[in-house]
């Protein structure tokens, strides 16, 4: 079975255990330990053959991305909905072995250095959409808080990969940087719904009912968000 399913190999110097990850962009991609065997690599995606391919299956009828360019490794410019900025991303290679990223205009960001290696782009990439929100969605969230009449302890910005954002008992609110692809009512929702858990834990009637009082229209915002992954970019 192994044979047939297509991989590559990636050495991470920070992995402890071997993990399989699938995405769009690289297909089927085996980390390993520095150390690790390689050879023992055919047998292990043979045992995992069964869940690569439900995933593949999974990834597959996904909802393309809603605009073309999202769907390359490397952008030319980054579209961020929630503000209505257009960034352009201009690449200059040199003899570094990292990168530096500048800013050599407005709504301008130049990445410097070993611009061939497409891992070290996007994790830069990534840092940089995490400067973004952290300086774009705390605010959102605070005059929202503000404006509805809610109370929020702190805010965090993480990269989550499953959810949106999470509000935990003493009134924390951490949202996904991600948000900031994504358009300007859908995070109003998501932030609406983390808000009204500072007062409904649960999911409720009480909780609906509170949300239902400030967007009677929650429920089609939920269904938009089961499709919400094609506004995200692959290096995302």
């Amino acid at each position: 079975m192994s044979s047939q399913i297509q991989y590559t190999i990636q050495i991470s110097r920070r992995a402890r255990h071997v993990r399989l990850k699938i995405s769009r962009l690289e297909g089927l991609v085996v980390v390993i330990p520095s150390g690790f065997d390689p050879g023992r690599v055919p047998q292990i995606v043979s045992e995992k053959a069964d869940w690569i391919n439900r995933t593949q299956n999974n990834l597959a009828k996904q909802p393309q991305p809603a605009n073309p360019e999202l769907v390359h490794a490397l952008p030319a410019c980054i579209r961020l909905p929630l503000t209505g900025e257009t960034w352009k991303v201009e690449y200059v290679q040199s003899k570094s072995r990292g990168l530096t990223l500048t800013y050599p205009g407005d709504l301008t960001i130049r990445l410097t250095g070993t611009v061939t290696n497409k891992p070290l782009i996007q994790a830069a990439l990534r840092r940089w959409i995490r400067q973004r929100a952290k300086t774009i969605l705390p605010m959102l969230l605070t005059d929202m808080a503000r404006q509805l009449g809610f109370k929020v302890n702190a805010i965090t910005i993480r990269n989550q990969r499953t959810r949106w954002g999470s509000c935990s008992r003493n009134k924390n609110v951490s949202l996904n940087q991600k948000l900031i692809f994504l358009p300007q009512e859908l995070v109003r929702y998501i932030m609406l719904h983390e808000l009204c858990h500072t007062q409904v834990m649960s999911h409720s009637q009480r909780f609906w009912s509170l949300v239902a009082r400030h967007d009677s229209q929650y429920k089609m915002k939920i269904k938009a968000l089961r499709t919400a992954m094609k506004y995200l970019p692959v290096w995302a």
